[in-house]
């Protein structure tokens, strides 16, 4: 920015930075046993760069880019910059990941690490289809608690009852009573971040839709009934030989049990799984 804007005075000994080719030479085709050195030196040419700046580039969204990057990164340790050691000094999700995309955020969830942003949808299901009714994007680090706090703010009260099915991080006390004052049930799933299967969806229904007449094989059940809680899960229970025999028995997820199999599929009409990580 500084040589784009004709103020190479400032840049001497630094010129080969805004070379197009450097860099591929400091960071692709640097030998790993001079990193250290590299590094040191790139840390003394930022010290330096402050310097030779002043006050004069405070505005400036790459200076202040460059500031915000030392400050997290890197140290002052008797009069020399150096880069923090892990374990020194305060790391949280909203440091810098990329200069290129600063808003961006890190997060680590169910053991990987994702660097960027997340977005939430809210889709109504029907027999006819579906269509995407709402949408949020924010940093990664947005809840999923927080994303059902905003969509219901934003959609307010439904003179049509409804029923809002999501992952079990949605779900929760204070986001339960705000549902039922916007008159919608929250129906959450058991397990907070499990992707249902999709193939629940072709379990055929009552008219009620709280009990499985069919599974998608076409056997019906033993038993069915709907859970006494009010959470919209439904059992059902079929016989042990047709479930051990089946083709979909890996992606219905059985438990098998001495007679019988059981599965706890979800109201096809709520349309449950069809989004992962979502409403």
């Amino acid at each position: 920015m500084i040589n784009k804007n004709g103020h190479d005075a400032l840049l001497a000994g630094m010129e080969h930075y805004y070379d197009p080719n450097d860099f591929n030479r400091t960071f692709y085709y640097n030998d790993s046993s001079k990193t250290d050195g590299c590094l040191t030196d790139i840390l003394k040419d930022a010290d330096k760069l402050l310097a030779v700046c002043g006050q004069d580039f405070d505005d400036v969204t790459e200076y202040q880019l460059l500031v915000r990057c030392l400050s997290e990164q890197a140290v002052v340790e008797d009069a020399v910059r150096r880069l923090k050691e892990r374990g020194e000094g305060k790391t949280d999700s909203s440091m810098m990941q990329n200069p290129s995309d600063h808003d961006a955020t890190f997060r680590k969830k169910a053991g990987k690490e994702y660097r960027g942003y997340t977005a939430n949808v809210n889709e109504s299901v029907g027999e006819n289809g579906s269509v995407v009714m709402d949408y949020q994007f924010e940093q990664n680090t947005y809840s999923d608690s927080q994303f059902l706090k905003d969509s219901l703010e934003r959609n307010g009260y439904q003179e049509e009852a409804s029923i809002l099915v999501t992952d079990g991080a949605y779900f929760g006390e204070v986001n339960q009573k705000e549902a039922e004052r916007q008159n919608v049930k929250l129906v959450p799933t058991a397990i907070t971040g499990t992707e249902v299967p999709d193939i629940y969806a072709d379990f055929k229904l009552n008219t009620a839709g709280n009990r499985v007449l069919e599974c998608p094989a076409g056997y019906a059940p033993k038993g069915s009934s709907c859970s006494a809680n009010g959470n919209g899960h439904i059992y059902a229970s079929f016989q042990r030989e047709q479930c051990l025999n089946c083709s979909h028995r890996e992606a219905c997820r059985v438990k098998v049990y001495k007679k019988v199999c059981s599965i706890t599929p979800y109201p096809q009409k709520v349309g449950f799984g069809r989004r992962p990580n979502g409403k």
